[in-house]
């Protein structure tokens, strides 16, 4: 079974991911906690990604060795989406040595709770389509690093309808199950940290899952 079928059966086990539980959650609260203390650290990799500096570890989703679908490839139509990985399918990438602030973080126990790590890069001028993400067991943790002044922003179709407008330092989470679309109609890219996080869930069906999930195919 592949990640994409997987997703689809827990789907039915998981009702959609209430923010307000997340957000209230002990361990959540500790975590986005010590993501902001990374905060500055990050930045300045970010600032050397934009002034040109170990500029070969970012890589186009559609160019990635490990099935491209995965990354979604698919739904930038214009080359406008990057990302530089440190965490893809729960095992960590040679390029966390470059950020020392964020293997602390991946190797500490609050590291436990994420699946993916990676800094995402809307291109200029680009659009991602809408889509929406596969399985309701994880949800998505986003860390503004670099936003370009403007019109720049994420627009999901939760029932009350959310817009996003990153801001530097302001977390963000959200249910990628409900569909989606961002937009950055700048002249400069704009830098995310990105996480996919487990969803609390109770301890034997929290331990089931993150099985399932890790070991099931790419």
């Amino acid at each position: 079974m592949d990640y994409y079928q997987l997703g689809y059966y827990l789907n039915f086990f998981f009702t959609k991911i209430n923010i307000n539980d997340i957000l209230t959650n002990e361990i959540f609260i500790l975590f986005d906690k010590e993501c902001k203390a990374c905060l500055h650290e990050l930045i300045t990799f970010v600032n050397d990604i934009r002034e040109g500096k170990d500029h070969d570890i970012v890589m186009n989703f559609k160019n990635l060795d490990i099935h491209h679908d995965i990354c979604m490839s698919k739904t930038s139509n214009n080359n406008g989406w990057k990302g530089i990985w440190f965490r893809f399918f729960g095992k960590n990438t040679i390029h966390l040595t470059k950020v020392p602030v964020l293997k602390k973080l991946l190797t500490s126990d609050l590291g436990d709770i994420i699946f993916n790590c990676s800094i995402s890069i809307l291109g200029r001028n680009s659009n991602i389509p809408w889509h929406h993400g596969q399985t309701r067991v994880l949800y998505k943790y986003h860390l503004p690093l670099y936003v370009p002044k403007g019109d720049c922003g994420l627009k999901i179709l939760t029932p009350e309808v959310e817009i996003i407008k990153w801001e530097v330092g302001n977390s963000y989470i959200l249910d990628d199950t409900f569909e989606h679309t961002a937009w950055n109609h700048t002249n400069e890219d704009r830098y995310i940290l990105l996480l996919d996080l487990y969803r609390p869930l109770g301890t034997i069906e929290e331990i089931l899952v993150r099985k399932l999930v890790t070991y099931c195919e790419i």
